[in-house]
Formats: structure tokens, sequence, C-alpha cells
């Protein structure tokens, strides 16, 4: 099979949590006019800036606008997710547009699947080092106007990033877990099978994680506050030229 991915790491390792019998499948959304939209949990921390302007399901796609934002360290980025017990697949077909190109302008303005390491955040009792998460993403990251990947994974609010070459256009991207081990996967709608692009360990994750979408943009804006956590998770930045309309065509959960 030809395919326009690069394999960065395939490690299919065994172990791990053994199968539950529920049924995620009802846990999807299509965005279409039977979605309930209303049953998504938006993670929003009460006195903390609103890092995404709007989240609009319309026409069969979900479409989020960001504010200048994104996940890195302690820095909040947009979430919208389930909590999902066991272990799970979870694909989304998504896109990355500018608002006036095909592709984003700013630096690291991307859409993707997120999971992360629930706990209770308030402005009160916030403080470093709490964040646990993982992500798969694809826009635009150190490159402007170049289609990319870009997976995070954060382990105490340290994060290691890569960034990798994708498509343009619609993007299947799906995380699976399988215990401790969450493989990556990406395919194109003409593709016939999925890409292995990276497996990451991650033992420190509980049985139950917040699993869902983010999108984010704008690394620049961000920077101008970085490292004040609190200054950006408070009251956002100084300006904001986010460039990214998230397209989510759907979202679906496997066992």
């Amino acid at each position: 099979m030809k395919t326009l991915f690069p394999v960065l790491a395939l490690a299919l390792l065994a172990g791990g949590a053994h199968a539950q019998d529920a049924d995620f499948s009802k846990l999807s959304d299509e965005f279409n006019g039977d979605s309930d939209f209303k049953s998504w949990q938006k993670l929003q921390i009460e006195g903390w800036a609103d890092k995404w302007q709007s989240a609009t399901p319309a026409d069969g796609v979900l479409t989020i606008i960001p504010r200048s934002s994104g996940w890195y360290e302690d820095n909040f980025g947009g979430l919208l997710y389930r909590e999902i017990e066991g272990d799970f697949s979870v694909s989304a077909r998504v896109r990355a547009k500018g608002k006036n190109s095909a592709l984003p302008r700013t630096l690291f303005s991307l859409v993707g699947v997120f999971v992360r390491s629930p706990h209770e955040v308030t402005a009160q009792n916030w403080k470093r080092g709490q964040e646990n998460w993982l992500f798969f993403s694809t826009g635009c990251a150190d490159k402007a106007g170049t289609p990319q990947f870009e997976i995070k994974s954060t382990v105490n609010s340290v994060s290691k990033l890569e960034v990798r070459p994708a498509a343009t256009g619609w993007i299947q991207v799906k995380i699976t877990r399988s215990g401790a081990n969450f493989q990556l996967a990406a395919k194109r709608d003409e593709d016939a099978e999925w890409t292995p692009i990276k497996t990451i360990e991650r033992p420190d994750f509980p049985t139950k994680l917040q699993v869902g979408l983010t999108a984010y943009s704008d690394w620049g804006s961000v920077q101008q506050v970085y490292p004040n956590y609190e200054l950006y998770n408070t009251q956002g930045t100084p300006q904001n030229n986010a460039d990214l309309v998230a397209d989510v065509d759907w979202i679906h959960f496997e066992r």
C-alpha cells in the first residue's frame, strides 16, 4: 500500500487492561441533525479565559474557531471530551484551514484527537506540574502553510512534541489505547488502510480518561506571555492572531 504518511514508529505492544463490554459507539457523533451536541463536556475553568471563540455544529460538520492558544506544559487549550474507561479507539475526520487560505498561516494551528488524565482544576487550586495528556493533530505546526502532524505527550506538565509531514484536506486521525500503550494512526479518505504513525507508552494514565477533540492556533501570540502560565490561562494572549478554521466531520469511539 502506498501512502503519503511516513511510518515513524510501530510497536504494537501486547498487554494492558482487558476489553470491557461497554458499547462506545453510542458516544460517536456525526454532528448532523441527530447529534446531541449538548452531551459533550467542554473543559472550561471558571475564571480562566475561554480558548475557543466558537464550536458550532451545522450541516453535518462541527466547526471550531480557536483563539490564540495552545496545549504546552501548563498552558491550557480548548478541549471537547467524553469520559472513557478502559481500552478504546477514537478516530476523527478533520480538516485544518486558514480563515482566508487553504492552510493556516500562523504557527502551530492544528485540530485533532486528545486524551487527558482528569483532575479537578479551579482558578484557586491550580498549580504547576499536574498536567498529563497526549494528542495527535493535523494542520500547520512549525511551518505555516505546510501540512503537518503534531504529536505531543505531556507528563507532569513536561511536554515532548514531534512534527511530521501530513497531507492537505480531510485527514482521519486515530488514537487506540491498549493498557498503557497508545497507538497513533492516520489515513486519507482514499487510503484503504490506516498507516501506523507512532506508539506512546503512558503507564501513568488512569483507567478513566477524558477523550475528545482539540483545536488551537498561533503559538506566536502565546509565546509573548510564555512561560507565565497563570497569566495566559486566566487572561489569554495580548493579541489574537489565530488563523484556524477547524472542521470535524465526525468522531467515532470503539472498544
